[in-house]
């Protein structure tokens, strides 16, 4: 009887050990599961634009410092036109007409993707656009229209099908064929900016992100709660903050959603009641005045959505969506009487929340 006892209590103890080894490991993993969930965000900037950073994971606070340092590195040693040290800075100042100059893969992949646009868009999706952004000055604060005569005169530097791109056993070339010529990527710039923002989240322990540069966003993953991030469309007539609408976008499995806003009136000017904004029609050497006041665009890759926003309010609304279908991408248009053209893939995720517009049918 005695040994039957102790057998018992031993296998109480026994029992009981494990009991409290399970509800450690219970709060063990509970704890891992809520550190995993924490949110972090901030707010910066970077690439000549505000930066809003948002990401789930238990390295938050590093993922930020690291997606900020990704990004700052991009601009000033790879696509700035401004930053003397960038590669396109020296593309730019070291070319000689007609020679081969060697770029990295990366540019070289960035100005074939543009100037594969360029082509399907009939010439108005243009990474040499920069004489004629430089000449009317919109970005840096300028606020007169140039002569027609120096319009004229800085777009014979202006056209696209005057760079080459080659491939070389591995070896990357651009060749631009004139003098006086200079690359700006300015179109695609913050797209670049979210894809290399999500190559980097592939790699990273984040679970669920949404990053916004300027007027391009990714988003990555799962929010905790498995609810969609809502994006806000700002009013293209209202005050900086004021929301037209909202878009619902969830990536799940770790894939990632881009979206990028262009319109007429982030950067521009007014005179005598016409407005003049800072997306140059490379054809004209004029604003774009197609009807189109804001192009929201939504697809797999950032510098599409980024280069088919900025061709959506050059093209107007009939040529953009016929351009912007042929990628597999989703629009959202808001022409100058303020009606709202979306496509079908993306029309069930969008919330109206301003009366002056209306969707259109």
């Amino acid at each position: 009887m005695e040994m039957r006892s102790k057998k018992q209590k031993y296998t109480a103890i026994v029992i009981i050990c494990l009991m409290i080894i399970g509800f450690i490991c219970f709060i063990i993993i509970d704890g891992i599961k809520t550190r995993k969930e924490t949110k972090y965000s901030e707010t910066g900037f970077s690439m000549g634009t505000v930066l809003n950073v948002t990401v789930y994971g238990p390295s938050g606070n590093k993922n930020i410092e690291e997606i900020e340092e990704l990004l700052g590195s991009l601009e000033t040693n790879d696509i700035s036109w401004r930053k003397e040290q960038s590669e396109v800075y020296k593309l730019n100042n070291d070319y000689i007409p007609g020679n081969p100059y060697e770029v990295s893969r990366e540019l070289a992949e960035y100005l074939i993707t543009v100037k594969e646009l360029n082509i399907k868009s009939g010439g108005l999706l243009d990474a040499t656009i920069r004489p004629l952004a430089k000449l009317w000055g919109i970005e840096d604060g300028l606020q007169a229209v140039p002569s027609d005569n120096d319009i004229q005169n800085e777009l014979k530097n202006v056209d696209m099908s005057k760079i080459c791109i080659t491939d070389d056993n591995g070896k990357y070339y651009v060749v631009i064929n004139q003098d006086n010529m200079s690359i700006d990527l300015g179109s695609v710039g913050k797209g670049i900016g979210c894809d290399r923002v999500y190559d980097y989240l592939k790699q990273s322990d984040v679970t669920g992100a949404c990053i916004s540069i300027g007027g391009s966003i990714v988003v990555y993953g799962n929010k905790p709660d498995n609810e969609d991030f809502k994006i806000g469309i700002r009013n293209p007539r209202g005050e900086t903050g004021e929301v037209m609408g909202i878009v619902e976008l969830c990536a799940k499995d770790k894939n990632a959603i881009f979206m990028s806003t262009s319109g007429d009136y982030e950067k521009y000017f007014e005179v005598n009641g016409k407005r003049y904004h800072h997306i140059i029609n490379p054809l004209t050497g004029y604003p774009a005045d197609e009807g189109i006041i804001s192009a929201t665009v939504i697809c797999d890759n950032g510098l599409l959505s980024d280069g088919l926003s900025t061709l959506a309010v050059l093209l107007g609304k009939d040529k953009a969506l016929e351009l912007i279908s042929s990628y597999g991408a989703e629009a959202i248009l808001i022409d100058s009487d303020k009606n709202i053209y979306i496509t079908d893939g993306i029309s069930n995720n969008f919330l109206l929340k301003n009366s002056e517009y209306k969707v259109a049918k």
